[in-house]
């Protein structure tokens, strides 16, 4: 291994470590990881992937149900529920702290304490989707820059 791929690694490593450190990630983003194998040497990247395209849906939803007159909170409280599913099953510790007290206000019919939540889950949420994408853009260096296989080249290579 060259001393550039040493590095790009040690920072990959580096990086990864401040995520679970600083919050961003949790357990489960390292169970994820553990599912990668031979056969979907992707997996982790591909779920953060998909999560990370899905995000502007649930921010939108959640924007739309707390911007209704009257509130349903019924229906915050699914739209909220639904990211908070998503953000879990990724790992994002932070985020679903800050989605807990948005759950914690819309319970209580706190439609104040709802926005003021969806504040915080935001600037929560632009942190970890900058940390996470710089750490997705230095796994993509390691594998030389080049975008994920479709999943249509692995179904292919592995038949």
């Amino acid at each position: 291994m060259d001393s550039n791929s040493n590095f790009l690694k040690q920072q990959i490593a580096t990086m990864r470590e401040s995520l679970f450190t600083e919050g961003i990630l949790n357990e489960q983003y390292a169970t994820l990881e553990g599912l990668t194998n031979d056969d979907n040497p992707y997996f982790a990247e591909r779920i953060v992937n998909m999560y990370l395209a899905g995000l502007p849906k649930h921010m939108i939803a959640i924007e739309q149900a707390l911007e209704a007159t009257p509130v349903d909170f019924g229906k915050l409280d699914i739209c909220i529920n639904k990211f908070r599913g998503t953000s879990s099953s990724v790992g994002t510790h932070n985020l679903v702290i800050e989605i807990d007290k948005m759950v914690e206000s819309c319970t209580k019919g706190n439609i104040e304490g709802c926005k003021i939540g969806f504040s915080s889950m935001k600037q929560e949420l632009d942190i970890m989707k900058n940390k996470l994408g710089a750490y997705q853009e230095l796994l993509k260096q390691d594998r030389g820059g080049s975008p994920l296989p479709d999943e249509e080249d692995m179904v292919t290579k592995s038949n």
